[in-house]
């Protein structure tokens, strides 16, 4: 218990100090460094004062190894904080492994010690050797690396509540989560629903904030795109927030006044090999009739359209009793199920 208690108090030391340790910097040419050495790492590299700007964060995210190449510990007067020194020194010699064996090594100082104990002794510890928003972008690149991806995105609910108590806002957040780089989708990464946990807790109707914010990176239709492949190819639940933005979607379109065919395109329901009934996203269509077209059925309007895609009228009949009730009722009035299975 001492260990971690050392441990502990070696890890906010670091994160109280203001010692400048290089990362990321190998990926931006901008930078002027300093090197100077010191009694455990051989050297210590410090940086100007404006190695880390909100323009360059848009450029391209640096692997993790390129973080940690040359990544040293700070000397520490204890023996034993010494000693903790020299093994974080070592494992960040690791390359992508390093998270995995710096979680390794602190968890061995006492096998009881809580998960979250050790999580918040790591990123005391990284803190205190990441300035400013350097820590950030090295979670992030541990979440491309399969044998690490855990172990930070976990260390980043911590960065999470750490942006919430300094004040960032979604757009900082979204910024520093790697999510706006060009020719991606934000739902396919697995920090998106570090950002939904970020706006959740600053905001009240946190939806409309997350909306607001991707439609300023995707412009006009490129948006519906967007959100359409987030419900296919999102990243574990992101899925599920691609389909619930999708009603925000829904509703510009009806405040655009778009016709029942573009919207049925931009759905991309004309891409489900002739069933768009078996789409998760097809009842979001048919509600986008009911609300834009209430005083002129509704119900046939959308029979209508999905006889095209059947040979004959018991072939959609079928082709809707095959679908459950539940289905059913997200698409149509529960008035009109019946009215629909005698079309």
């Amino acid at each position: 218990m001492l260990i971690i208690t050392a441990l502990i108090v070696w890890s906010a030391a670091c994160a109280a100090s203001v010692m400048p340790v290089h990362a990321i910097r190998s990926a931006h040419k901008s930078t002027t460094w300093n090197v100077t050495n010191t009694l455990i790492s051989g050297s210590s590299v410090s940086m100007d004062s404006n190695y880390y700007s909100s323009e360059e964060r848009g450029g391209p995210p640096a692997d993790i190894v390129t973080i940690l190449k040359n990544f040293h510990a700070p000397t520490q007067p204890s023996a034993t904080i010494e000693t903790m020194s020299e093994e974080f020194a070592r494992v960040t010699q690791n390359g992508e492994n390093f998270l995995r064996d710096w979680k390794k090594s602190v968890k061995s100082q006492d096998p009881k010690l809580q998960k979250e104990a050790v999580n918040e002794v790591m990123f005391k510890t990284l803190a205190g050797h990441f300035q400013g928003d350097a820590l950030s972008c090295f979670l992030v690149a541990g979440t491309k690396i399969d044998t690490t991806r855990d172990i930070a995105l976990e260390l980043l609910d911590l960065q999470v509540h750490k942006w919430v108590s300094d004040g960032r806002n979604e757009e900082e957040v979204y910024k520093l989560l790697e999510l706006d780089q060009p020719k991606s989708n934000p739902f396919e990464s697995p920090v998106f629903l570090k950002w939904i946990k970020f706006v959740s807790e600053i905001y009240t109707t946190p939806k409309r904030k997350t909306y607001k914010v991707l439609a300023k990176q995707f412009k006009g239709d490129e948006l519906a795109k967007v959100l359409v492949e987030g419900t296919k190819t999102g990243f574990g639940k992101s899925k599920n927030r691609a389909r619930k933005l999708l009603d925000l979607q829904v509703d510009k379109w009806k405040s655009d006044k778009r016709n029942e065919e573009d919207v049925f395109k931009l759905l991309q329901l004309d891409k489900t090999d002739g069933k768009p009934l078996k789409s998760p996203i097809f009842h979001k269509w048919a509600n986008f009739i009911w609300q834009r077209y209430p005083d002129d059925e509704p119900d046939k309007m959308i029979l209508d359209k999905l006889s095209s895609f059947y040979k004959s009228k018991n072939a959609l009949v079928g082709a809707l009793e095959e679908e459950d009730r539940a289905t059913l009722k997200k698409a149509f009035k529960v008035s009109a199920i019946r009215k629909i299975l005698n079309y």
